[in-house]
């Protein structure tokens, strides 16, 4: 027997039209805690609210990144609104949410994200604004204005701020092991272009020098052609002459010796750098911070890609997007975004100082992080499944385009293909 508020929690969802097939249902302090067979979910419910609550939906994971009951639990205590968390098991949550989003459901207000771009899961939110834009709400735009600078940009598609990030890893970030000066380059610049690199090609053949290339190994094929394919999709243009002039290139140097070095003993330049907020905040062992500092990848357009693993963002068909609005002041405002126990890989604002971990960096981790600003600097975000690009490049073209198996013209059709069919398709 269910006491009669438990049962009053269930023929209520009955009105509002849910059909509940409940195996479990727990009740605590006016809290009903409920396992939904129909839709294998958790939903918690809290019976003493008199007004709508705001509904967040979310996956079971999402406090790898995020914890929301801190700010869950300002936000009720501020606004006297309760909030509703419907969460759903981490492999059938994208595809029920993108199923409510497709079908313009209002039932929900707000929805978190952990690896938005898997299954191209962001780029169909954005190409199709199944989002809220945030600009229009001021209290966000002034917390965005304390957190790094760039990073409002970063989250913004078409000038359209589309989320609140919990989680960033960077991933275009070089730490250089030698010194370029004597071919003309200042590391203090911090930032390269696709030239700059083909230019050193150059410079490297010219000096007969044989034991040094760019880059460690052959992998930075992948990065580099998910930049280019990142600033296709941002220009809604996608020219397979462009693909093709990179491919020419990297098989070019390649074939030097001077761009990757496939035997990795020679001296390179330039090394894939730590994964900043991941390495940092979960402690784990890092290299000593480079002699000749940090650079970031070379960048087609100006725009320098980061792996968005995790964002907030409200519904554009929600029927309390004002609360949902002040549910985001709340996560964002300057108390929470320095906190990482709520942001558990991130860092938001700049003043490092106010992190309650400060005293536990080393001083190569403090070097590391000075570089945060200029990595956020033109900054930019992948939108679609930039790791499974990279997997069947890996799979199916790059070992046979570097061994001349297949020439630059099919591992550019290849390519262009695959990226035509997942994405543009």
């Amino acid at each position: 027997g269910y006491d009669t508020k438990s049962s009053t929690i269930i023929t209520m969802n009955k009105v509002n039209g849910s059909s509940l097939d409940v195996e479990r249902l727990f009740y605590a302090n006016d809290n009903v805690i409920m396992w939904n067979n129909l839709d294998k979910r958790f939903d918690v419910v809290d019976l003493s609210s008199e007004t709508e609550p705001l509904k967040i939906l979310l996956s079971d994971n999402v406090s790898t990144y995020l914890d929301v009951i801190p700010i869950k639990e300002q936000f009720e205590y501020k606004y006297n609104c309760n909030v509703r968390l419907v969460e759903y098991p981490e492999d059938i949550y994208a595809d029920k949410l993108r199923t409510k989003l497709l079908a313009s459901d209002s039932d929900f207000d707000i929805y978190l994200v952990n690896a938005p771009t898997q299954d191209n899961l962001l780029s169909s939110i954005l190409n199709y604004d199944l989002y809220e834009p945030l600009d229009n709400y001021d209290g966000i735009i002034n917390n965005f204005s304390k957190m790094y600078p760039g990073i409002r940009s970063m989250m913004s598609n078409n000038d359209k701020l589309f989320g609140i990030p919990y989680e960033i890893s960077i991933t275009s970030s070089l730490a250089v092991q030698d010194n370029l000066g004597k071919y003309g380059y200042n590391v203090s610049d911090k930032h390269w272009s696709i030239k700059d690199v083909w230019n050193l090609c150059d410079e490297i053949i010219q000096s007969g020098e044989q034991n040094k290339s760019v880059f460690r190994d052959s992998y930075g094929m992948l990065v580099l052609v998910n930049i280019l394919i990142q600033d296709t999709i941002n220009k809604k243009n996608f020219s397979k002459a462009e693909l093709t002039e990179l491919l020419t290139d990297i098989k070019t140097y390649y074939d030097a010796g001077v761009l990757y070095d496939p035997s990795e003993s020679k001296k390179h330049f330039c090394d894939y750098s730590v994964m900043y907020y991941w390495t940092f905040i979960s402690h784990i062992e890092i290299p000593d911070y480079p002699e000749y500092g940090t650079i970031l990848l070379p960048a087609f357009s100006g725009k320098n890609y980061h792996d968005l693993r995790g964002c907030a963002m409200i519904n554009k068909f929600a029927q309390s997007k004002d609360m949902a609005a002040k549910f985001f002041e709340v996560m964002t405002n300057s108390d929470n975004i320095y906190n990482t126990y709520i942001y558990r890989d991130t860092l938001l604002g700049p003043d490092l100082t106010k992190y309650n971990i400060y005293t536990d960096w080393s001083p190569t981790e403090l070097k590391y992080l000075s570089d945060l600003p200029s990595l956020f600097e033109n900054a930019g975000v992948y939108t679609y499944d930039f790791l499974a690009l990279q997997d069947y490049i890996r799979e199916n073209v790059m070992f046979q385009f570097y061994d001349g198996t297949i020439t630059v013209e099919e591992a550019a059709d290849m390519i262009y293909d695959r990226v035509n069919y997942t994405y543009f398709e």
